[in-house]
Order: C-alpha cells, then sequence, then structure tokens
C-alpha cells in the first residue's frame, strides 16, 4: 500500500491522469489476493502486478476505454488451463474480478483528492482502517461507482456526500471480513430516499514498521531488505556517526539512542517489530530494560542461545522467552549478512501472519486460505 499510494502521490503532483486496478473478488488459486492494485498508464505502463504479468496487456485495453471516457468497469478473468476460449493458459487455476476506477488530477479533481486523503489517512492510522468502493449503483447520478469512504466505527456507519447530500450505510463492521464485496442500500439523511449499491469494502493495515537497535555494518542489509518490503525502518545506535553518516541513508528515521531521554523519542505506536543487534552486551541490556513496557509485536535478539539467556537472566525486569525470538531468524542455514537478513525478516513475517513457516509442499488446500 505504501508504494502504492507513493505512485499516486507523483500522479497527482504530475498531474497524470491513470487508472487504479483493484481485485474485488478471487476464486480457486491466483498469482494475487482481493485488495491487490495497480496503477496503469496511458503508455501501456503499470506499477504493480496483479497476476504475474499474464493478463496485464488485456487489462491495459480495457483501461485504454477508462482513460478515455472517465467510466470504471469491470473486468473478469479465468486463469484456468481447462477454459480453451476465455482461459488464459497460465495455470493459476482460478479466476479473478477486477474493478477499473479513473484517478485524473484535472477533470476529476474532487474525486482524484478524495481518494489521496482516504488512502493517505488509512496509512496514517495505528489501526486497521476500512475503505469502501462504490462499485455499481442503482442511481449513478446520485452515487457514482467509484466513490470512496471510510467507515467510522463510532457510529458504524460511511456518509457518502453527493449533490450536497448525505447518504449513509450501516452496518454491523464485524460481520465482514477484511476484503468484502456485497450489496446493502444507501439511506438518505431525509430518509426518503434509499439507494441500492454493490460495496468493495477493503482493510487497510498499518503499515509494517522495523525497528533495528544497532546500527552495525550488518544491520545495514537488513534495514535495505525491509525497504524493499516497502516497510517503515528506524534505526537507532548509541553511536552518533552510525546514524548520522550515510550507512543508513535508506532508512526512515535514524535516531540516537545512547540514553533513556533518547529511548524516548522511539515511536511504538502501530504495527512494530524489534531487532536488537548492537553486538554490545550492556546495550542490549539497556534496550530491553526500555522495551519491558513497550507494545510491539514481534522481538528478535541477535547472538548465540547461550549469550542471550545470560543477556535475559541479567536484568531486572522478567522477560517471558517464549515471546523472545533468539537466535533471531528461520532455520534456513543462512550464512552471512544478506541471508542472515532473509531469515530474519522471514521470521517476522511469519509471526505477523500466525504462520508455521513449511513449505507450501507440506501445506494441504489453497496456499492463501
Amino acid at each position: 500500500m505504501l508504494a502504492f499510494m507513493e505512485e499516486l502521490k507523483k500522479n497527482w503532483e504530475n498531474r497524470n491522469k491513470v487508472v487504479i486496478a483493484t481485485v474485488v473478488n478471487t476464486v480457486g488459486s491466483t498469482y494475487r489476493q482481493v485488495g491487490a492494485k495497480s496503477i496503469f498508464y496511458e503508455d501501456g505502463r503499470f506499477e504493480g502486478v496483479l497476476s504475474g504479468g499474464c493478463v496485464e496487456g488485456d487489462i491495459f485495453e480495457h483501461c485504454k476505454a477508462v482513460l478515455e471516457s472517465g467510466e470504471p468497469r469491470h473486468i473478469f478473468y479465468n486463469l484456468q488451463d481447462d477454459d480453451p476460449i476465455f482461459g488464459f493458459g497460465v495455470g493459476c487455476d482460478g479466476g479473478m474480478e477486477i474493478f477499473l476506477q479513473i484517478f485524473d488530477p484535472i477533470n476529476q479533481s474532487k474525486s482524484a483528492q478524495n481518494i489521496i486523503n482516504v488512502y493517505s489517512n488509512a496509512l496514517k492510522s495505528d489501526d486497521n482502517y476500512r475503505v469502501l468502493t462504490v462499485l455499481d449503483s442503482d442511481d449513478e447520478t446520485t452515487i457514482t461507482p467509484g466513490t470512496l469512504s471510510i467507515f467510522d466505527k463510532d457510529t458504524m456507519s460511511i456518509v457518502l456526500n453527493k449533490q450536497d447530500q448525505k447518504y449513509f450505510i450501516t452496518f454491523n463492521d464485524s460481520d465482514y471480513d477484511d476484503f468484502s464485496q456485497f450489496t446493502i442500500h444507501a439511506l438518505s439523511e431525509s430518509g426518503k430516499n434509499e439507494i441500492e449499491i454493490n460495496c468493495f469494502l477493503e482493510t487497510i493495515r498499518p503499515i509494517p514498521q522495523l525497528l533495528i537497535l544497532g546500527g552495525g555494518h550488518d544491520a545495514i542489509t537488513l534495514a535495505e531488505q525491509a525497504k524493499h518490503l516497502n516497510w517503515f525502518v528506524t534505526v537507532a545506535d548509541y553511536r552518533s556517526a552510525h546514524v548520522e553518516g550515510k550507512m543508513f541513508d535508506m532508512a526512515d528515521k535514524r535516531i540516537l539512542c545512547s540514553n533513556e531521554e533518547n529511548f524516548g523519542n522511539l515511536s511504538f505506536e502501530g504495527d512494530i517489530s524489534v531487532v536488537i543487534m548492537s553486538h554490545n552486551f550492556e546495550k542490549d541490556q539497556f534496550y530491553l530494560e526500555q522495551l519491558y513496557s513497550k507494545k510491539f509485536s514481534y522481538l528478535g535478539i541477535l547472538g548465540s542461545r547461550k549469550r542471550t539467556i545470560k543477556l535475559l537472566d541479567s536484568l531486572c525486569v522478567i522477560y517471558s522467552k517464549e515471546n523472545i525470538h533468539f537466535p533471531v531468524g528461520l532455520d534456513i542455514g543462512s550464512e552471512g549478512p544478506e541471508e542472515i537478513a532473509l531469515s530474519i525478516l522471514a521470521e517476522i513475517l511469519k509471526v505477523k501472519n500466525n504462520k508455521n513457516g513449511k513449505s507450501l509442499i507440506q501445506k494441504s488446500g489453497a496456499i492463501h486460505g
């Protein structure tokens, strides 16, 4: 989502007209899941893949019509091998529905600005954020397909402002999955008008954040690989040269962290994963003491098992060793900074997504089931 928003903002600034393609439904096995997005340009370029490149060329043919008319449209793909007429023969053994909507900063500036605002606010949120897109409407002049709005948890409703009127969609948020397509009625503020709409409700999760405590040379690779995943990366170190130099230019934040006051400059809002890798026993003690009262979704410590047990036993605070990942990373035979960074990030994803980390060949049923 972060990469999508950065691309969208560039198009807003450059006044580029593009098409946003969103997977709103899937059947069977597909390369990307519901909620995946791509941006298509007028020259055929695209950012973000929906099918691994299998059908992007055909998607662009539909995008041409959207770019010309400004009207959204649905397209459907059967990605099975056994369909000789409509199948693409790519062997994904599934199908997907894609919604195409215009993003036009010049001719539809109000709508484009709303798209920017909705997704920008979602990315700033420390909690899951629910966004509703109107796919179809019984009264398209009043509630236009492609309209975006947010779900208000306090009122359990979504407000659609159209033609100086407010239309309310009220429902129980817990009744719907993270990504859902459904039909519902929007009721006018006066209660006199009711419009049936087909909607796509998506959940935007907070940007994953990685806090690296320790700015050694092996942390450089970890920070770089996390940025390739579009995570928000913070590097903290007790040596000013390591955070003020060019070693961690790729990081979103670099913080000098040599005492308790410095540690207070670190944020623990949102989806935080922490890796301690200072290679200094006393500094690791300090970091663990400061982390004890903080909220995070993952904590890993670089170093041998014997060293980490000694480290934890030396502290006044009592940590549950079962909730700390040490030695950090998955057991994939990693050697060197690059492979170790890969194993660490893989373990963080495993924990965040509540998976077992086994090979997919050992899993029965759907990969994403």
